[in-house]
């Protein structure tokens, strides 16, 4: 928890091969970090 009160989160999302990319990942990875109540999530990529 950060000196505001708010908690931070990071999602590592990677593929194996050039072909695959990270969106369902990235999409599910959201899901679950909103249904935590998590907001204001930014993807860095």
């Amino acid at each position: 928890m950060s000196e505001n009160g708010s908690t931070a989160a990071a999602i590592y999302a990677r593929v194996s091969t050039s072909d695959q990319d990270v969106s369902r990942q990235l999409d599910e990875a959201r899901e679950h970090l909103e249904r935590l109540g998590m907001a204001d999530i930014e993807k860095y990529l």
